[in-house]
């Protein structure tokens, strides 16, 4: 019977006496070299081809973040919708009873900085992360900043991030397997009046890189943009001129719409959400402010907002009889490759390169990229 034949079969292969036929391998990639050998009539045994390994590769197992219920998460900036949103994602991954303290320290002061540790040790438990989401936002073009403008976002991301450093590596070098800066994508690739603000994350992201030599935790995340069928390529061309002409109302979708990038509002689908339209971090903070100052619609999560629908958007804009008042603009400059592309051989930087300001003393700035 089978089983007899199978207990025959097994025990020749344990003692040996049963071997496998001779066989020429060939790899499934060279079926032409082994059509070729076989027909050459000189092999001796089977001419066989591997199509797949005997065992399958091992795959490394995704490593799970977790954070130790014995130690103090701090979380800078937690009452923002990113931190309110880090703090409940941490409350989830400790699976334990989990107590939140809100402080007022300063994270830019460095007695605080020393005193916000401190209390942490005495009172909680020994520090095991940094989370550091502060920010300020202080937007504009370069010609129409000063340096309070540029101090107040650099404070909170740079001297913040420059204190929470020095001290961690003082007081809990030993317990702290965390240190997270929340920076920005426009720190690599800019964005139109936030040179501050991606200076700001840049300087942080240097710091992390030096906490990284010295052996130290260091983490900085740069939100991406959301892939959509219809995505907006970056292209560095001159910027097109405009001038304000007049005012107009509009409506509620007009003006999100406007936000997004989109040029029609009427071709929104009513079931699509605002993060299915590309919605970003910081137009979700537009739109916040925009809800709340013209519609006193409160929103607590920036994740709520992302999740409005069209129709909902529609349905709170028919409550409010008075629209949006917004300026139009109007072109005065429309980029051409004949505009791209300068006429001249030698193209000088501007008009204060051959003027004669012998009794102007205003230092000229020059940005050449």
């Amino acid at each position: 019977d089978w089983e007899r034949v199978y207990d025959l079969v097994q025990g020749g292969i344990d003692s040996n006496v049963v071997r496998p036929l001779a066989a020429n391998i060939f790899d499934s990639n060279n079926i032409e070299q082994a059509f070729r050998y076989m027909a050459q009539g000189k092999h001796v045994g089977k001419v066989v081809i591997k199509v797949y390994n005997e065992l399958n590769p091992r795959i490394r197992a995704i490593r799970k973040t977790w954070f130790s219920p014995q130690k103090t998460y701090i979380i800078t900036g937690g009452l923002g919708g990113f931190g309110l949103e880090l703090a409940q994602w941490l409350v989830e991954q400790i699976f334990f009873e989990t107590n939140i303290y809100i402080s007022k320290h300063d994270p830019t002061n460095n007695k605080q900085c020393h005193a916000l540790i401190d209390y942490a040790h005495e009172k909680m438990a020994p520090v095991g992360g940094i989370f550091h989401l502060a920010a300020i936002l202080q937007d504009g073009l370069l010609e129409n900043l000063d340096v309070q403008k540029f101090q107040q976002v650099i404070d909170i991301k740079y001297h913040g991030t420059m204190c929470l450093d020095s001290v961690t590596r003082e007081k809990c070098s030993q317990s702290l397997d965390y240190f997270v800066v929340f920076s920005s994508i426009s720190c690599g690739r800019g964005n139109a009046g936030q040179t501050n603000y991606g200076f700001a994350n840049s300087t942080m992201e240097r710091i992390c890189e030096k906490r990284r030599q010295d052996g130290l935790p260091d983490i900085f995340l740069q939100q991406q943009q959301n892939e959509i069928k219809s995505a907006v390529v970056s292209s560095y061309v001159l910027a097109e001129k405009v001038q304000k002409t007049s005012i107009v109302t509009t409506s509620l979708l007009e003006t999100i719409a406007h936000i997004l990038g989109i040029k029609d509002a009427n071709t929104m689908n009513n079931n699509s959400t605002l993060s299915d339209l590309g919605l970003d971090s910081l137009g979700s903070v537009e739109i916040k402010q925009l809800l709340e100052q013209n519609f006193q619609y409160t929103i607590t999560h920036s994740k709520d907002i992302q999740q409005l629908t069209v129709k909902e958007l529609k349905e709170i804009d028919s409550k409010k009889e008075q629209k949006i008042t917004v300026s139009t603009e109007e072109k005065i400059f429309s980029n051409t490759l004949d505009t791209l592309l300068p006429q001249n051989t030698v193209v000088e930087l501007n008009d204060y390169c051959t003027k004669d300001k012998k009794n102007d003393n205003t230092t000229r700035l020059f940005i050449i990229h």
